[in-house]
């Protein structure tokens, strides 16, 4: 089977920032992966149907409330 890959890669910095593109994704169907921290045991992530990607490398803060 062949990796699909992302048509972009979006690196959001907040929850309101990721909130938002998937708000966009969802009205537009258009597919999401979401990507943390490179830890996949099987190497790498498939971007199933193309679509975006979404780092969530820049959401390293803890957040308490």
């Amino acid at each position: 089977m062949a990796c699909s890959m992302p048509f972009a890669i979006i690196s959001p910095g907040s929850t309101e920032e990721v909130s938002a593109i998937m708000k966009v994704c969802r009205k537009r169907r258009i597919p999401v992966t979401a990507y943390s921290g490179a830890t996949s045991l099987e190497g790498l992530f498939d971007a199933n149907g193309g679509g975006i990607c979404i780092d969530l490398g820049r959401m390293d803060k803890k957040v308490t409330k």
